[in-house]
């Protein structure tokens, strides 16, 4: 038997990390003992938590200050999908901005009436919509925030209950160079710990206000896999336990080298920049983002992502020191490098295209249609028909085309030329609306 995943895996173990998970590469030590165990005398159930499973939420949630704290190991995705569920005693529901593909899932199964909107403010789209649940996700992929009231203003002025998606602000806890962190914005505030915490993959947290945790807890029995990992249930203990006792020596070394990183990179054709996260680090330049990506895949260094023009670095305690190298092979990377006929030769290769657009484009609010069947077709008989789920790139993981979008001959343009990075195809073919 072939095992391609082994065999890829093993030839990269010496790679420099700068995407997810942001942990030493062997989940601090997790992955070398005898840890992978079960439901046992003396372990927990996941799904019936009463023993160290409980005592462990408990512990995480007066680390954060939350009212309660439930682990995953099915990560941030399986979370939002029981969030939504414990949200939906009442609706519609309204996503604020983008979100990731999983919101729209939830909303789909559930058969909720749902919007969207875009580039209004939030108090006008509730009030517009009517809605009752609102999804808000912040930081983005690139460390954005949303405006600091936001929160404030739903909870002030409308009697909207929130879910806060804040899967990229895990580590935001842990210093004080770092947005502000308040468990009690929300009802239900999400974190993908392994995305900036030192996680094994997979390993995420919900924190859940004491009005909605009998909800979620019902919810999570229903949707969460029975099957516990120890070894990222260990791992989060661990990660949380790091960062409580290092998070702010670790992080104020991590900006510093951003900074320095940053200011080596002046008067180069490449500009680097932060968001609101300064661990977030995006690398711009003339060039396509995939481009400059592979060519520091060549020398041993994987960033996260890669967006139009853009390359996405997740930086933490433990490549921080890294950022030395990634300046010199960019400097190092000469404008004829990057010639027609170097780009060329590139797409000749498998890699990753980068995106160009986060959301279909439109600036108001959208009504999301959820349909019962759906058809799938090839992508050339798609023109004209109406999509049957979202469609967008991963990463970042944002729809470009909606629940209801007809699909323009742009759209088709478009999916074609990323093909290698969109999510919400089947087999290659697109779900639309039966007819």
């Amino acid at each position: 038997m072939n095992t391609p995943i082994n065999d890829a895996v093993k030839e990269h173990l010496s790679h420099i990390s700068y995407h997810t998970p942001s942990n030493d590469g062997s989940g601090m030590g997790l992955l070398t003992d005898n840890y992978d165990v079960t439901e046992l005398s003396y372990t927990d159930n996941i799904i019936y938590r009463r023993g160290i499973i409980a005592e462990s939420e408990a512990e995480v949630a007066k680390v954060f200050g939350s009212d309660n704290v439930l682990f995953s190991t099915a990560g941030s995705t399986t979370l939002i999908n029981i969030a939504m569920h414990a949200l939906s005693d009442d609706e519609p529901f309204l996503v604020y901005e983008n979100a990731h593909g999983s919101v729209f899932n939830s909303m789909r199964m559930m058969g909720v009436k749902a919007y969207v909107s875009r580039g209004m403010d939030i108090i006008e789209a509730i009030k517009e919509t009517g809605a009752k649940r609102v999804v808000v996700t912040s930081p983005n992929y690139f460390g954005k925030m949303v405006p600091a009231d936001t929160f404030d203003r739903i909870k002030n002025e409308t009697d909207a209950k929130v879910m806060w998606d804040c899967a990229h602000g895990s580590h935001f806890r842990f210093s004080n160079l770092f947005p502000k962190w308040d468990p009690s914005c929300a009802d239900i505030v999400i974190h993908s710990l392994h995305k900036t915490a030192p996680t094994m993959t997979s390993g995420a947290i919900m924190h859940v206000s004491n009005r909605y945790i009998e909800r979620a807890k019902t919810w999570f029995s229903m949707i969460h896999t029975t099957s516990p990992s120890y070894p990222i249930l260990m791992s989060i203990e661990t990660g949380v336990k790091f960062l409580l006792e290092n998070g702010q020596k670790v992080y104020e070394k991590a900006v510093a080298d951003v900074k320095a990183f940053e200011d080596s990179m002046k008067n180069t054709a490449f500009h680097v920049y932060t968001n609101d996260d300064p661990t977030r680090v995006s690398i711009e330049s003339a060039f396509e983002g995939s481009l400059v990506s592979s060519y520091l895949e060549q020398k041993g260094i994987y960033p996260e992502m890669t967006y139009g023009n853009r390359v996405v670095l997740i930086v933490n305690a433990f490549n921080s020191d890294k950022l030395s190298l990634v300046a010199k092979y960019l400097s190092e990377l000469e404008f004829d490098m990057l010639s027609e006929d170097y780009q060329n030769e590139v797409k000749k290769k498998k890699i990753r295209r980068s995106g160009l657009k986060a959301g279909k484009d439109f600036v108001g609010i959208k009504e999301l249609t959820f349909y019962r069947n759906f058809d799938k077709v090839e992508l050339d008989d798609t023109v004209g028909r109406i999509a049957y789920k979202e469609v967008g790139l991963y990463p970042p993981g944002v729809p470009d085309i909606y629940s209801g979008d007809l699909i323009s001959a742009e759209d088709l343009s478009y999916l074609k030329e990323h093909m290698d990075s969109i999510f919400g195809l089947l087999d290659g073919k697109m779900l639309v609306a039966a007819e």
